[in-house]
C-alpha cells in the first residue's frame, strides 16, 4: 500500500532514509560547516541534518517520498504551517529550530536554566535584526581587542622573542610526601608531540639530595617512570619509598596538591600553519600571584559580584575532580585562568552597557547573548580539566561528558593569542552559527518547565519531536553548572528570568542517578517513574491523530526495557524504529559501548482501544526472521561499522515487541527484560557476533 493510500499517516511511520540521514549527519558533525551548535556549549545535541530529516518526515502527511531529496522537496518552506510542534526536552534547541524552519508553530520546553537561556538565544534573540551576525562580529572583535590589551600583564611570557608567541602552558599536579616532604609528580601524560617523524616528551629525573625532580624535553624514545609517584592507583615516593594508599590519597590531594608548570608551547605566525615549538618552563612565564588576585578583586568589585560559591557534588565516577582537591567550580581553574575568565565577564558586562546606551536594550541583549558563547569556550577549553592531545598538538575540551574526569596534568592556553581553542576562532564560529540560523516565520515559544507536568491543554499538539535524557548517559545539570555560574557572573540582571538561581536545578533533572537516590534500584525506579510521567503528559497533549517522534540510544537491555515499559504504560504504541549513526566508531574518551554510536528514531502514536494481543515466543521469533530481511535493506552504509545490521534489526524487533501485550513461553508471559534479552540472543545467534551493541546485563 502506498503512503498516499493510507490517509493521514505521517511519512516517518512508513519510511525514513536512515543511510542518507546518517551520511549527512556524520558530515555535519565531523566537518567544519557553520552550525548553530557552534555558538553555545551543550551536550548530546543531534546534528541539525539529522533533526531536520526527522522533523520533516514527521510533519509530512500522505507523502510518497522515497529519498531525502524528495522529502525536502515535498516539505518546501512551510510544510509545518498550521501544525503545532512541541519539544518537551529541548536541550540545545535543535528540534525546535528545525521545526520552526518549516513554518510550524513551535513550543520549546526545558527545565535546565542554561539550556533555557541557550534556547532563548537561538530561537528568539537570533531573529532580532537581519544584520545581527555583522553586529556580533564587530562587537566581538572590539571585546577581544580589549581583553588582549587588558590581559597582557597576566602573560609576561606572551612574546617569546625569537621563539614567536607563547600560546600554551603545560602544568602537572604534585603533592608533598607526608614522610620526607619530597615532591611527588602526578603527571600522567608526558607526551608533547607524537607527530609522524617527530616525537617529544617530558622526562622527569629525581634529585634525591634535594627531594625534588627536574624536567627535560627529550626527542624520540619512550618516557620512563623513574620520577613518577604512581604505583597503580596509589602513590610511592621515589625518594623515601613511603606509600600513600588509595584510601588516603583523596585527603592528601585536598590538603596539599599544587600545580607545577613544566613546559610551554610557542608558535611563529598562525599556529594552524606554523610548526609549534616546545620549551622547558621558566619562572618568567608566570606573573606574581598577587597581581592576578588583585585583578580578580578589582573586576569583581566593578561587577558588584563575588566569585561563584557553588560546590561540585562528590560523586565518584561522575565528578571525580571533587575527590581530589577541586571541590568548587572556581577550583577547576588555576589562578590565571580564573583571572582571564573574570576579566572577560567584566568586559562583556561593560560592553553590553555601552551598547545598550547607544543601540537600545533589545539589540544589546541579542549581541551580548551570543557573545556570552566566549565564556562557554573558556570554561570548556581553558580549565584544569583541559588536556593536551599530542597526536595533533591541540587542546582537548574538559567538559565532553558524560561526567567530569579527573585530569592530573592540564594545558592552559593564552586565549587571545593564535593558540588552539582561542577566542578569535570561537568568535568566527559564533558568527557562522548565527548566520546558519534561518529567518523564521514565527518565533518559537520558549518556556522553562518540567516535562512531567506540561503547561499545555489536552490534545494541543499535532507533533512532538524530542530527544529525551537516556537513562544514565549524561548528567546534564552537573556539566551545565560549570558554564552557568560564570555566565551568571556576567549576565545577571541583563536577561530577565535567566540567572536568578545560584546554580541550575538538578532536582527536576530526569536522569538515573544512584548518588542522589542512595542505591541503583531506587535510581532506576525514579527514572522509570519520571519517564512514565513525561510520556503520559506527551500523550495527553498530543492530538488523536498526532505523532511522537523521539530519538533514543542506550547500550543495555535495562535501558531499553525502561523506555519500552514506560511507552506501554503511557498507552503509546511504538509504530516504527529507524536507526541513525552519527558518531565516529572510535570516539576519544567515548562511552562504554559501540551501541552509543547508534541512535534510533522511535515513532509513537496514541494507543487505540483494541483487544489484548498475545503471541508465543516461537511465533515472535518467526517474525524476527522476516524483520531480518527488512533490516538488511534499510541498514545504513557499511562505513558506519560492521555491526549496523544487528543494531537495525534490534530496533525493528523492539518495535514488533511493543505491538504485543504479552509474549508467552511455555504458556507463561515473559517479562519485558526477558523478551529483550531473548531478542539480543537471537541476533547474536543469527549474525554470529555478540559485539553489535546492546548488552544483556
Amino acid at each position: 500500500m502506498s503512503h498516499s493510500e493510507q490517509s493521514g499517516r505521517r511519512l516517518i511511520e512508513d519510511f525514513f532514509p536512515s543511510a542518507e540521514v546518517s551520511e549527512e549527519a556524520y558530515r555535519e558533525r565531523y566537518g567544519r560547516t557553520p552550525s548553530p551548535h557552534s555558538v553555545f556549549t551543550w551536550w548530546a545535541r543531534r546534528p541539525h541534518a539529522a533533526a531536520r530529516a526527522v522533523v520533516a518526515a514527521t510533519l509530512l502527511r500522505d507523502s510518497e517520498a522515497t529519498s531525502l531529496a524528495e522529502i525536502y522537496d515535498a516539505c518546501g518552506r512551510r510544510c509545518g504551517a498550521g501544525q503545532r510542534v512541541l519539544d518537551p526536552f529541548a536541550g540545545g534547541a535543535t528540534f525546535p529550530l528545525e521545526a520552526a524552519r518549516f513554518g510550524a508553530e513551535v513550543h520549546s520546553l526545558e527545565s535546565n536554566e542554561l539550556a533555557h537561556f541557550l534556547q532563548r538565544g537561538l530561537l528568539n534573540f537570533s531573529q532580532a535584526h537581519r544584520d545581527l551576525p555583522d553586529q556580533i562580529e564587530a562587537a566581538g572583535e572590539a571585546l577581544l581587542e580589549d581583553l588582549r590589551d587588558q590581559t597582557a600583564h597576566f602573560f609576561p611570557g606572551r612574546d617569546a622573542g625569537e621563539e614567536g608567541r607563547t600560546i600554551a602552558y603545560h602544568w602537572s599536579r604534585e603533592v608533598a610526601c607526608p614522610e620526607c616532604d619530597g615532591e611527588l609528580s602526578l603527571m600522567r601524560r608526558p607526551w608533547l608531540s607524537k607527530r609522524k617523524g617527530s616525537t617529544l616528551f617530558m622526562r622527569r629525573r629525581p634529585d634525591a639530595a634535594q627531594g625534588c625532580y627536574d624536567v627535560r624535553l627529550v626527542r624520540n624514545g619512550e618516557p620512563d617512570d623513574e620520577s613518577s609517584a604512581w604505583e597503580g592507583r596509589s602513590l610511592r615516593c621515589p625518594f623515601c619509598g613511603h606509600r600513600v594508599h588509595r584510601e588516603a590519597l583523596d585527603a592528601l590531594m585536598v590538603a596539599a596538591a599544587t600545580d607545577r608548570l613544566l613546559a610551554c608551547t610557542t608558535s611563529k605566525g598562525r599556529y594552524k600553519k606554523g610548526r609549534k615549538q616546545f620549551h622547558e618552563a621558566t619562572a618568567a612565564l608566570v606573573p606574581d600571584p598577587a597581581v592576578l588576585q588583585a585583578a580578580i578583586d578589582e573586576d569583581l568589585a566593578a561587577l558588584g559580584e563575588t566569585l561563584p560559591a557553588v560546590v561540585l557534588p562528590r560523586w565518584s565516577g561522575v565528578t571525580n575532580p571533587s575527590l581530589y582537591g577541586m571541590g568548587a567550580h572556581v577550583e577547576l581553574f588555576n589562578l590565571r585562568q580564573r583571572a582571564v575568565l573574570v576579566r572577560l565577564c567584566r568586559l562583556l558586562r561593560e560592553h553590553h552597557d555601552a551598547r545598550a546606551a547607544t543601540h537600545g536594550d533589545e539589540q544589546a541583549r541579542a549581541v551580548t547573548a551570543f557573545l556570552s558563547g566566549l565564556i562557554d569556550q573558556l570554561v570548556d577549553w581553558n580549565s584544569r580539566l583541559a588536556t593536551w592531545i599530542s597526536q595533533n598538538e591541540q587542546v582537548g575540551r574538559g567538559l565532553s561528558g558524560p561526567g567530569m574526569a579527573m585530569i592530573w596534568d592540564h594545558v592552559e592556553i593564552d586565549p587571545v593569542e593564535e593558540a588552539p581553542a582561542n577566542l578569535w576562532d570561537k568568535l568566527d564560529r559564533i558568527v557562522g552559527g548565527v548566520r546558519a540560523v534561518p529567518d523564521l516565520d514565527h518565533r518559537p515559544t520558549v518556556r522553562r518547565g518540567d516535562a512531567r507536568a506540561l503547561p499545555y491543554e489536552e490534545k494541543f499538539f499535532d507533533v512532538i519531536v524530542t530527544d529525551p535524557p537516556y537513562f544514565d548517559n549524561v548528567h546534564y545539570h552537573v556539566l551545565a553548572d560549570c558554564v552557568y555560574v560564570w555566565k551568571r557572573l556576567a549576565l545577571r540582571g541583563i536577561f530577565d528570568g535567566c540567572f536568578e538561581a545560584e546554580c541550575t536545578d538538578g532536582v527536576r533533572e530526569l536522569v538515573m542517578n544512584r548518588h542522589v537516590h542512595g542505591d541503583l534500584q531506587a535510581a532506576r525506579d525514579d527514572y522509570a517513574q519520571g519517564l512514565l510521567q513525561a510520556l503520559s503528559e506527551c500523550r495527553r497533549v498530543l492530538k488523536e491523530d498526532g505523532v511522537l517522534s523521539m530519538i533514543f540510544a542506550h547500550s543495555t537491555v535495562e535501558g531499553w526495557a525502561t523506555l519500552v515499559s514506560a511507552l506501554a504504560r503511557a498507552k503509546l504504541d511504538l509504530v516504527a524504529a529507524w536507526p541513525m549513526y552519527v558518531e565516529r566508531q572510535h570516539r576519544p574518551r567515548g562511552m562504554r559501548s559501540r551501541a552509543v554510536n547508534t541512535s534510533f528514531v522511535l515513532v509513537c502514536r496514541r494507543r487505540p482501544r483494541r483487544p489484548a494481543r498475545r503471541i508465543t515466543w516461537e511465533d515472535f521469533r518467526a517474525l524476527l526472521e522476516e524483520e531480518l530481511e527488512v533490516a538488511d535493506r534499510i541498514a545504513p552504509a557499511e562505513k558506519f561499522g560492521p555491526h549496523t545490521l544487528g543494531r537495525t534489526l534490534f530496533g525493528r524487533a523492539v518495535s514488533r515487541c511493543t505491538a504485543q501485550d504479552e509474549i508467552l513461553r511455555d504458556g507463561e508471559p515473559l517479562a519485558l527484560r526477558e523478551v529483550l534479552a531473548l531478542i539480543t540472543e537471537f541476533i547474536d545467534e543469527t549474525l554470529g557476533t555478540d559485539s553489535w551493541g546492546v548488552r544483556r546485563g
